[in-house]
Parts: C-alpha cells; structure tokens; sequence
C-alpha cells in the first residue's frame, strides 16, 4: 500500500473515474434498450396495419 498522500489522492480519483464510467455506460446500456423496445413495438404496429389492409 503506498504511504505517500499523493498516491492515496491517484487511486481515489481514478476509482472516481471507474464509477463515473460505468455509470455513463449503464445509462447509455438503458437508453438503447429503450430505443430498441420502441422500434420493436413500431415495426409491431406497422406489421398489424398492412396485414389489415
């Protein structure tokens, strides 16, 4: 374990950075699963109008 300030200030900045990256990537996994969803229950719709027509 490093004894120097410096060290502990490194590690607890780039641990801040791990959580703000897996964060931004769990929000960005979520925004396309909702767009996925939306095109699903669109093509869905537009499947269930031409076989109407």
């Amino acid at each position: 374990m490093p004894v120097r300030g410096g060290s502990f200030k490194k590690i607890s900045r780039l641990w801040r950075q791990d959580i703000c990256a897996e964060t931004n990537a769990e929000r960005q996994f979520l925004r396309n699963q909702k767009k996925v969803e939306q095109e699903k229950a669109q093509e869905e719709y537009e499947s269930e109008i031409s076989r109407g027509i």
